[in-house]
């Protein structure tokens, strides 16, 4: 597409981007290419990052051909491209067979993890959700919205959230309990978890415990 014109705009190559910035003052860049690879997209924008560039992407035309888009519907980057891998996607079907209608229990679920894992797990139907967590503010800021949320969702009276105070460490504090999912972890970048074990404890023996 490099030396072509759409409607009158010049298209030129990736080489020539730092020149043209400077010549003719660029604020914003529009990735028109949303079919290509994960890979290659994050080189992309990895390459992008000095330039300070607002980015924006066009849909899919896939997304186009279904109605789900239209062509002006131009979007911001998303938060997936800066991802160091591919996004992991779930199975509807499997979560849930495993989550509605069974007694579930997540740790640590003041973090960022947790609580997110939480709010998915409620519009599966459990028929309980414990909510394991040591930090007693965190454990009723998120009671509290998980409450609100069975409400809006018309949960209320199918599924039962039971706040814990408690410690992964404690195992009699766990034994009593269905555990179903673990996500409590030290309050560590996962990269410097996994370079530094000996200081991440709950990613380790908390796991043990639970399990």
């Amino acid at each position: 597409m490099h030396k072509r014109q759409v409607q009158n705009l010049h298209l030129y190559s990736f080489t020539g981007l730092s020149r043209r910035i400077k010549r003719n003052g660029v604020s914003g860049l529009l990735l028109a290419m949303p079919t290509v690879l994960h890979k290659r997209r994050q080189q992309i924008l990895t390459l992008l990052e000095p330039y300070h560039l607002q980015l924006k992407t066009l849909p899919t035309m896939v997304e186009i051909a279904k109605g789900e888009v239209t062509v002006e519907d131009v979007g911001y980057v998303d938060i997936e491209d800066l991802l160091g891998r591919a996004p992991v996607t779930h199975n509807e079907g499997l979560m849930s067979k495993r989550i509605s209608r069974k007694v579930v229990m997540v740790t640590g679920v003041g973090g960022s993890l947790g609580s997110e894992l939480c709010r998915q797990l409620l519009r599966l139907g459990p028929i309980k959700l414990i909510l394991f967590e040591n930090i007693e503010y965190s454990l009723y800021v998120l009671d509290k919205e998980l409450q609100q949320l069975r409400a809006m969702l018309g949960l209320d009276g199918l599924v039962s959230i039971v706040p814990v105070l408690g410690t992964v460490f404690n195992k009699n504090r766990i034994i009593n309990v269905c555990l179903g999912c673990h996500a409590e972890a030290f309050n560590k970048p996962v990269s410097l978890a996994k370079q530094n074990p000996g200081e991440a404890p709950n990613n380790v023996f908390g796991t043990i415990y639970a399990a």
